[in-house]
């Protein structure tokens, strides 16, 4: 007979441990007397990880982890610190770890390198535009034309760079410049400048390096080099825009607020202020807001062909461009013809450009544009005449930002096939779909600066 036995079975549960917490990011700062300042973020209040420490290692190579030098207790504070002295002439590499009450420790950070160097270098950022270590006069000079630029070069370093120089390249050819750097204290920065005169139309590149005799032990040589591309015309353009657009990099007008005018004038663009067309006291006004925030000129917006707002401001500018004679007057005109006391006043030199409002929409006829074009001939001031684009968000018809974006490129290529002295564009607005602004910049850019094999 077959005998049953009872068999019983256990099952463990293994109870689910808490993971481990997460790593801490740090950042570190010299403190200029030889000692790197590490920081990182403590947790939130209710500390979800329980984190209890953070433990403090250095070593030669970023590879290990090294040695633990401290293991400080979490606080309060929302930021927490500790300081080291770097021994001298020598890289090391710090990263954190966290400790949560059951004694689990985290990964470790990624390791931030020090040293007791200095640190000569550039920010990135091949366009003065959108590179604020650099500077220049003018963004688009006329071939032919002297411009200046400048760089800021900074020393991040833990002590003080040695004397050197940076030399500045051309790829034309010419003799490279050679400016000198003074001895840089950590944290100090240092202001140079150049001139180039660009031969023809297109773009152009200069190549910098700081310290290229390597007479400093150099923290970090990546930053040391940087390449700038700039762009020569033929003739002055203006690509003007309405509203606040000194992220686009090829822009060189703004109409814009007092805060936007020192970024305007670094990058070589031009700042206008937007005035009124209406009003008492208009050549007060006119006068008071060039004045202030040393802005380039006035943007009147806007007046129309028979309206008597036209006739007033014909009346008193010849008088404003007697005061401020350097300084640029450009008037938003509706419609495709301007009242023939500005036409004048366009010809005569006192209204610098003159922009037609005929803002044509995606899948609407072209034709207000050629007949502009035919009425400013008629005219003889299509030389100074801007087309104004529509690039605003809600003046799309419906359609999508590449197709909003596409059309405009259409209508820029065909003013500049049709009129080709026309010198440039004007937008509005900044207030654009995601993208539009961007693609009609680069258009800017192409139609008027690159060479004519690369406008293909």
């Amino acid at each position: 007979m077959m005998k049953i036995i009872p068999v019983i079975v256990f099952f463990a549960l293994a109870a689910s441990l808490p993971a481990a917490p997460t790593a801490p990011e740090p950042h570190g700062a010299y403190t200029g007397d030889g000692t790197v300042r590490l920081s990182w973020y403590s947790p939130p209040l209710r500390n979800p990880e329980r984190i209890r420490y953070f433990r403090i290692y250095r070593s030669e190579s970023a590879e290990n982890r090294g040695t633990r030098i401290a293991e400080l207790p979490v606080s309060l504070s929302r930021k927490q610190s500790y300081s080291d002295r770097l021994p001298e002439k020598h890289r090391v590499f710090y990263s954190l770890t966290a400790v949560n009450a059951d004694g689990q420790e985290s990964e470790r950070s990624l390791p931030f390198a020090a040293a007791l160097l200095p640190d000569l270098g550039i920010r990135d950022g091949e366009r003065v535009s959108l590179n604020p270590d650099l500077a220049t006069g003018k963004m688009y000079p006329v071939a032919g034309e002297t411009v200046e630029f400048s760089a800021t070069i900074r020393n991040r370093g833990a002590v003080t760079s040695r004397p050197c120089r940076l030399e500045i390249r051309f790829e034309n050819g010419t003799e490279p410049a050679t400016v000198r750097l003074p001895a840089l204290k950590p944290g100090a920065s240092h202001t140079v400048s150049w001139n180039y005169r660009p031969e023809c139309r297109g773009e152009y590149h200069m190549d910098l390096s700081i310290d290229p005799d390597r007479i400093n032990d150099d923290f970090n040589w990546s930053d040391n080099r940087l390449k700038i591309k700039c762009g020569a015309v033929e003739r002055d353009v203006h690509f003007i825009w309405y509203g606040d657009v000194t992220k686009l990099p090829f822009a060189n007008y703004g109409q814009c607020l007092p805060h936007s005018v020192d970024e305007w004038h670094r990058r070589g663009g031009r700042a206008l202020s937007g005035v009124g067309a209406t009003g008492d006291k208009l050549d007060r006004l006119y006068a008071d807001r060039t004045r202030s925030a040393a802005y380039d000129g006035i943007c009147i917006d806007e007046i129309y062909r028979w309206e008597k707002a036209a006739q007033n401001v014909a009346a008193f500018l010849p008088a404003y461009r007697k005061t401020f004679p350097d300084r640029m007057v450009a008037v938003w005109t509706i419609g495709e013809e301007t009242a023939p006391q500005i036409a004048e006043l366009v010809k005569n030199g006192t209204v610098s450009l003159l922009m037609f409002e005929v803002y044509v929409k995606p899948g609407e006829k072209i034709d207000p544009i050629l007949r502009t074009i035919g009425h400013a001939r008629a005219a003889g001031i299509a030389d100074r005449i801007l087309i104004g684009l529509v690039t605003h968000k809600d003046w799309n018809n419906w359609v999508g930002p590449e197709e909003q974006a596409a059309s405009v490129i259409a209508q820029m290529r065909l003013i500049r096939e049709k009129a080709p002295e026309i010198p440039g564009f004007a937008f509005w607005s900044d207030d654009a779909q995601p993208g539009v602004a961007e693609a009609v910049d680069a258009e800017c850019y192409r139609l008027f600066v690159q060479p004519e094999n690369k406008e293909k």
